[in-house]
């Protein structure tokens, strides 16, 4: 009978368990590669939310300027 999936996936992680446990300096480089990532991630997530503030709070501010000019020509 063939193995599924999750059989193989299995046996897979439980291969590079295997790995790491044998060179512990691996799997501290890999997890702070991951958090690495993570936290560049987050801040370009803030960022962006910062930005977006900032430019709908400009648009705004444009809007009642084209609406003060505007009525003080009518």
């Amino acid at each position: 009978m063939n193995p599924g999936p999750v059989e193989e996936g299995a046996k897979v992680a439980a291969g590079i368990t295997d790995a790491l446990k044998s060179s512990p300096m691996l799997l501290t480089m890999i997890v702070m590669q991951a958090l690495t990532l993570i936290g560049i991630g987050w801040g370009v997530h803030e960022r962006n939310a910062m930005f977006s503030a900032e430019i709908q709070r400009l648009s705004e501010e444009r809007q009642e300027v084209v609406k003060a000019c505007i009525g003080n020509k009518t």
